[in-house]
C-alpha cells in the first residue's frame, strides 16, 4: 500500500482503499427431466428460456423415442443445470411447462 501511494505525484493521484472480498456463493444445482411430444425447435426454446432466467446448462442429453401409446415420437431430455442467484426452481419448472401443454417437467435438486 505504501509503495502504491508513493507513485502519486502532482500530475497523478492514486488512492488505495481497503475492501473485504465478497463471499462467493456456491450455485444451486439441479437435474431436470423433460418429456413431451417431439417437435422442431424444442431445444432452442428450452435453452433460450433457461438463459433468460439466469440458468446455466452444465450438461444436456436429449433424444427422440417412439411413444408407447401412439405412433408419434417423444422428446426426452435430461439436463444438469446451475441456478443463478435470482433463479427459483418452481418458477423455472412452471416456465418450462408453459412452453408446451404436452411437456412434463421434473426438477430434482442435487
Amino acid at each position: 500500500k505504501t509503495d502504491l501511494l508513493a507513485l502519486s505525484s502532482a500530475e497523478f493521484c492514486l488512492s488505495v482503499e481497503n475492501t473485504t472480498p465478497k463471499k462467493q456463493q456456491t450455485p444451486e444445482r439441479a437435474t431436470v427431466s423433460i418429456v413431451g411430444n417431439d417437435r422442431p425447435g424444442i431445444i432452442d426454446e428450452i435453452a433460450n428460456l433457461l438463459a433468460a432466467n439466469n440458468v446455466n446448462v452444465i450438461k444436456l442429453d436429449s433424444c427422440a423415442e417412439n411413444s408407447p401409446m401412439s405412433a408419434g415420437l417423444l422428446f426426452v431430455a435430461k439436463l444438469e443445470i446451475e441456478l443463478g442467484s435470482s433463479a427459483d426452481f418452481a418458477q423455472i419448472q412452471q416456465r418450462l411447462e408453459a412452453l408446451s401443454a404436452e411437456l412434463m417437467v421434473e426438477i430434482n435438486t442435487a
